[in-house]
């Protein structure tokens, strides 16, 4: 599988939009803040994923952030879902199936299951990394 996309399924999605506060950069988890806009998440223990997806209709892809300002197209995830998130740099490594949370800036890391949004579908070490990294993660 290619990283061209950020999210893998359901059939139905449900789309939201909304102005970005900040730079946000797709695959980032999002949260809803003032009526209309949306900002990194930094909350932990989510009741629902909410991902920014790539801006597909102008041509934009995986890595092209949005700039504060833009309309950030974002998606509401569902158990099942796979998607490209992020873990930060210097993040500490996830193993294959491991538990991943929600941690601040948008990222995703090593969780416990009673906080976990999903299931690393592959295994990343980003410990040394300088910048963020990709993983595809699986929503439970």
């Amino acid at each position: 599988m290619g990283t061209r996309v950020v999210v893998i399924g359901p059939d139905k999605p449900i789309y939201n939009e909304r102005t970005a506060t900040e730079a946000i950069t797709p695959g980032m988890l999002v949260d809803p803040v003032a009526a209309g806009t949306v900002e990194k998440n930094d909350i932990t223990g989510l009741t629902r994923v909410e991902v920014a997806v790539e801006n597909d209709i102008f041509g934009k892809g995986l890595d092209d952030d949005y700039a504060s300002g833009d309309t950030v197209i974002s998606q509401i995830l569902t158990p099942g879902c796979e998607f490209m998130a992020l873990v930060p740099a210097a993040g500490a490594a996830i193993a294959h199936d491991a538990f991943v949370t929600a941690v601040a800036g948008g990222f995703v890391g090593v969780g416990v299951q009673a906080t976990a949004i999903g299931r690393a579908r592959q295994a990343v070490d980003n410990s040394a990394g300088g910048t963020p990294a990709r993983i595809r993660v699986v929503v439970i």
